[in-house]
C-alpha cells in the first residue's frame, strides 16, 4: 500500500512539475506580449506628440495669418474712411 501511495504521489508530482513548465511558459510569453504592447503605446505616445507639435504650428502660423489680414482689413478700413467713402 505504500508503494502504491508513492508511486501516486510521484506521479502528481511529475504532473505537477509540467504544469509548473506549462505554466512559467505561459507567463514568459504573456510578459513578452506585455513588453510588446508596452513599446507599442510608446511608439503611440511619441507619434502622439508628434502631431500635436505640428498642431500647434498651424495655429501659430493660422494665428499670424489671421493677424495679418486683421492689420490689412483695418488699413483698408481706414483708407476708406480717409477718401470719405466715395
Amino acid at each position: 500500500m505504500f508503494i502504491a501511495l508513492m508511486m501516486i504521489i510521484g506521479l502528481a508530482g511529475c504532473a505537477s512539475t509540467s504544469t509548473v513548465s506549462e505554466l512559467t511558459d505561459r507567463v514568459s510569453a504573456l510578459e513578452r506580449a506585455v513588453a510588446a504592447a508596452q513599446s507599442d503605446a510608446n511608439d503611440a505616445a511619441s507619434m502622439a506628440r508628434g502631431a500635436q507639435d505640428t498642431a500647434n504650428k498651424a495655429m501659430d502660423a493660422a494665428g499670424g495669418a489671421q493677424a495679418c489680414c486683421d492689420a490689412k482689413s483695418e488699413k483698408m478700413q481706414r483708407m476708406f474712411e480717409t477718401t470719405g467713402g466715395k
